[in-house]
């Protein structure tokens, strides 16, 4: 847990959440990016942070209209990597 992250512990719930969720041993381990190296992705018409992803899926967050995040896996597919702007 980073203790400089303040959403370590959504975060880390949500890692766990997923892997209950897709635990298909052919889908490879979950890698986690760390909090600096995270980077900014598209899917539809929302912008949002790759937290983690595996070889099918990307643990995506996003941020809602009010100010607060959300954690959502999304398939890779659907996942296109942007530049900040």
């Amino acid at each position: 847990m980073n203790k400089f992250d303040p959403d370590s512990v959504a975060v880390m719930l949500a890692l766990d959440a997923a892997i209950a969720y897709h635990p298909d041993p052919g889908d490879g381990p979950l890698r986690r990016f760390s909090v600096w190296a995270q980077p900014h992705v598209i899917i539809g018409d929302r912008t949002g942070r790759v937290v983690a992803y595996t070889r099918n899926c990307g643990l995506i967050k996003m941020p809602d209209g009010e100010g607060n995040t959300a954690l959502e896996c999304y398939p890779a597919v659907s996942i296109k990597r942007v530049n900040p702007t």
